[in-house]
């Protein structure tokens, strides 16, 4: 299991400090997913980091939208497969290991 105290996350024996306070931490095959954020949505708040600590990507690295937005929620669906819901309204399906977007969904 992976520690965390609010803006900082412990991983391979480093203690890693990030912007905001961490919500939500997703453990995938390669990677560590975190959804950060505080009493405002900030944007490209989405991130992935190797065993070490190391920053593999950011949301946006990703998506490569002009205005990025803040995103609410993030949900693993498979071994490789991510959910990132935006606060606009639309599901982001990524796959971690190969950082892409593979579908977009409009829920409203």
């Amino acid at each position: 299991m992976i520690k965390t105290d609010g803006n900082i996350i412990f991983l391979g024996g480093k203690k890693i400090k990030v912007k905001y306070s961490i919500k939500k931490i997703l453990e995938f095959g390669s990677a560590v997913v975190i959804l950060m954020y505080d009493d405002v949505m900030p944007p490209n708040n989405v991130l992935a980091l190797d065993s070490q600590g190391n920053v593999l990507w950011m949301i946006n690295d990703i998506l490569r939208v002009h205005k990025p937005t803040g995103n609410v929620n993030i949900e693993k669906i498979s071994d490789n497969i991510l959910y990132v819901y935006s606060g606009l309204g639309i599901i982001f399906v990524i796959d971690v290991e190969e950082k892409r977007c593979i579908k977009k969904i409009y829920v409203r």
